[in-house]
């Protein structure tokens, strides 16, 4: 049953607590103005089927996030973040074990350093951290605070807009066997455009991502 905790707490940590324009995973350089909030609901899934040595494994989980973003400037919002989680393994069709529960809270700072509006162009940065408040023995959380923090650029035009990501997560566990099976120094980058199709609608021309999983 060890098994079951890594495997999904590797899952669950891998993916950063950024909460863009959906269906976006880049984040722009955009904040709420102050005293202004935002309240947003994710919800994310995930499965994995192997088949080795005669032995069929499923794995099914998924996240369901509420994240609130405030206005403490004109430029810089604090966001918080607290997730709920579940997974389910089978195998052999044979279920072997399956939680629920709350995952580690994110609390994150972003912060646009730098707007040029005749071009169009801001940078922002945004650093973060996790808490842990979910469970680490049921595979929600990971017992450490783990650090983090992404480079947002963002250029607009007539048409739309390009927003490119960098960022850095280091992934702490308190526990010892979960620390030797994951990777713990997460490095990602992604970029994505915007089409605007009228003042109201958006449309996603495209994206990318990468992550050193």
């Amino acid at each position: 049953m060890k098994r079951i905790p890594l495997v999904l707490t590797s899952l669950f940590l891998a993916s950063a607590p950024a909460f863009a324009a959906h269906p976006l995973i880049t984040d722009d350089t955009g904040t709420q103005g102050k005293g202004k909030f935002q309240i947003e609901w994710n919800n994310e899934f995930a499965w994995n089927n192997s088949d080795a040595g005669g032995l069929t494994t499923e794995e099914t989980g998924g996240e369901s996030a509420v994240a609130i973003s405030y206005g403490i400037t004109e430029h810089v919002d604090l966001v918080a973040a607290l997730p709920f989680q579940w997974y389910a393994m089978e195998e052999n069709g044979v279920s072997v074990g399956e939680e629920s529960g709350i995952g580690d809270m994110s609390i994150e700072l972003k912060w646009r350093v730098l707007e040029q509006e005749d071009e169009g162009f801001s940078l922002a940065i945004k650093p973060g951290i996790s808490i842990p408040s979910g469970d680490e023995k049921q595979g929600f959380g990971s017992g450490a605070v783990s650090p983090g923090v992404t480079f947002i650029a963002t250029k607009e035009g007539d048409f739309g807009a390009l927003h490119c990501n960098v960022g850095y997560t280091r992934n702490n566990y308190s526990d010892k066997d979960a620390d030797a099976a994951t990777r713990d120094d997460i490095w990602h980058a992604s970029a994505a455009t915007e089409i605007n199709m009228s003042d109201n609608l958006r449309a996603v021309g495209c994206q990318y991502r990468y992550r050193n999983q």
